[in-house]
This record gives C-alpha cells, sequence and structure tokens, in this order.
C-alpha cells in the first residue's frame, strides 16, 4: 500500500513539474507576434520553475528569453511566459 502510494505521488509531482514541457517555443514566439514584436529569436527557455528568472508567475509552467523588435522598431531583450494548460501569454521587457 505505502509502495503504490509513493509510486502515485512521484508520477504526481513528475507530472506537475513536467508541464513546462508542454509549452512551445513556437506558441511562444507566435505569442509575441501578435503583440506586434517582429524578428523574435529565443536565446534561452527555462521550463521548471520559470518565476524564478523575473516576470512570471507562480501560474506559469514556462519561459522564453528573446530578442526581437519591439512595434516602435527598436530591438530589446523580452521575457515569454506562458502556461501548458488554462493562462495565457505574458510578455514582458528585460
Amino acid at each position: 500500500m505505502f509502495r503504490s502510494l509513493l509510486v502515485f505521488l512521484s508520477l504526481l509531482a513528475l507530472l506537475i513539474s513536467g508541464c513546462g514541457f508542454l509549452v512551445s517555443e513556437d506558441g511562444a514566439k507566435e505569442a509575441a507576434e501578435k503583440q506586434g514584436y517582429t524578428e523574435v529569436q529565443i536565446t534561452a527557455s527555462h521550463r521548471i520553475s520559470p518565476h524564478m528568472i523575473g516576470g512570471c508567475s507562480r501560474e506559469d509552467d514556462a519561459a522564453f528569453k528573446a530578442t526581437a523588435v519591439n512595434p516602435a522598431g527598436k530591438r530589446v531583450g523580452i521575457i515569454i511566459c506562458g502556461s501548458a494548460l488554462f493562462k495565457g501569454w505574458t510578455i514582458r521587457t528585460e
């Protein structure tokens, strides 16, 4: 009984922490483009504890650092935060 519970809890923890791996870089890039950014280039991805890099909340499953040209025509660094299930995308400048 205890062994089954331990296996179940381990699988549940893996599932919860692994949600960041279900969030795609393509989705992050598309979200930035919908907000008017162009030439979006993902430079790093953070799929475990994305809120630790700043700009993302605890509800986010993944964060992507990127460079892009903003709607004003200036190249900027951005952080794109997203969730695998219920939350949409958040874009912050660095």
